[in-house]
């Protein structure tokens, strides 16, 4: 059997299956013949990336894809198609560091979401996704991190279909409506952040500098305990411990991070480390949530900034900085509480010297 590949098989009485690109398939075998196999991780066929925009963009208007896409609108499903497909800057950015300059690995260049209200739709949408085949489209990979952690923990049912008419492969990926970011149909505030963070840190990969190695670390965990949040790998309980912690800017005065205010605006985004620090700082003084999953991600985006960007032994905000004066001042007055008991020994002891 195969999976999630193109492939071929070969029998040696001359028969053979060519090219299928169906993400599972069994072939009966005979004992009496010998077969050769190929199985090719699923790519694009595209000669040039512009080739691969074009192939995509009629393919995603194609009658097939609409067809498909009126099914799953019957059952009360939401289909998002993207205005447009990913800008061409955007695309080779991202072919260069997410692929080594293969253009024929990306599948997004336009993906449609699948938005459904709850799971028994979620279901009901993949499976009517898996009939592609009566549309004129195959289903060429099925990789669900709905219920295994993606990467990165966002949460989601992805699809790859592939439409024969113009040789080129459509994502579709399903989630919940409350487990989006999709602008215009998420119901998580401040939607763009675990997105902009995420493009921050995505194509970092420090040098040599054990520090960055560690920010670089933490910042990764920081976006994956984000999403932890927003698609409730977490259960609501923890995420509400999480939300009582937080605190506003305007409540507790978020302090900028000392480099910051030495460098330009220039000098900054040449810097991967300041240009996320910059970053946190900005969402931590301007990001006001009301909800819970809000300010739950406020507070794991304030510990980030705390712990690794400014650091455990510096003040991170005005209410750390007041916390540290009383604990220094408590400190002066034990020391003097202890200076008087023993100047109070003292005395008794040196008046019993004079007597």
């Amino acid at each position: 059997m195969f999976f999630n590949s193109e492939h071929s098989i070969y029998a040696s009485d001359g028969s053979s299956h060519e090219k299928d690109y169906n993400y599972q398939r069994t072939y009966p075998i005979q004992s009496e013949l010998t077969y050769t196999l190929k199985a090719n991780r699923i790519k694009q066929h595209a000669n040039s990336l512009e080739d691969l925009i074009t192939r995509s963009e009629s393919a995603m208007t194609s009658v097939e894809i609409l067809n498909l896409v009126a099914e799953l609108q019957k059952y009360g499903i939401t289909v998002v198609k993207p205005p447009k497909v990913k800008d061409t800057t955007r695309l080779h950015e991202k072919i260069k560091c997410d692929y080594d300059g293969d253009f024929n690995r990306v599948f997004d260049v336009g993906r449609f979401t699948i938005l459904c209200d709850n799971k028994t739709k979620m279901q009901t949408a993949v499976e009517v996704m898996k009939k592609a085949e009566k549309f004129n489209l195959i289903v060429s990979e099925d990789k669900d991190f709905f219920e295994k952690q993606s990467k990165t923990h966002h949460r989601f049912h992805n699809i790859k279909l592939y439409v024969p008419k113009y040789d080129v492969y459509v994502e579709m990926q399903a989630t919940l409506k409350s487990f989006t970011t999709l602008e215009g149909y998420t119901v998580i505030e401040n939607p763009k952040l675990s997105h902009l963070y995420y493009e921050l840190i995505r194509a970092w990969h420090p040098k040599d500098a054990s520090e960055e190695e560690d920010l670089k670390q933490a910042s990764d965990d920081t976006l994956t305990k984000i999403n932890d949040v927003i698609c409730e790998w977490i259960d609501m309980k923890d995420i509400n411990k999480l939300s009582n912690r937080y605190k506003p800017h305007t409540e507790i005065g978020i302090l900028k991070l000392p480099q910051l205010s030495k460098k330009t605006e220039e000098e900054i985004n040449q810097n991967i480390a300041l240009k996320i620090a910059q970053f946190v700082y900005t969402q931590l003084c301007t990001f006001v949530p009301e909800k819970e999953k809000g300010k739950a991600i406020y507070f794991i985006l304030y510990e980030y900034y705390k712990k690794y960007v400014i650091g455990d032994k510096n003040p991170a905000s005005c209410a750390d900085f007041a916390l540290l004066l009383q604990e220094s001042r408590k400190q002066e007055i034990d020391e003097d509480i202890t200076i008087l008991q023993a100047l109070e020994t003292y005395i008794p002891l040196q008046a019993n010297n004079y007597a």
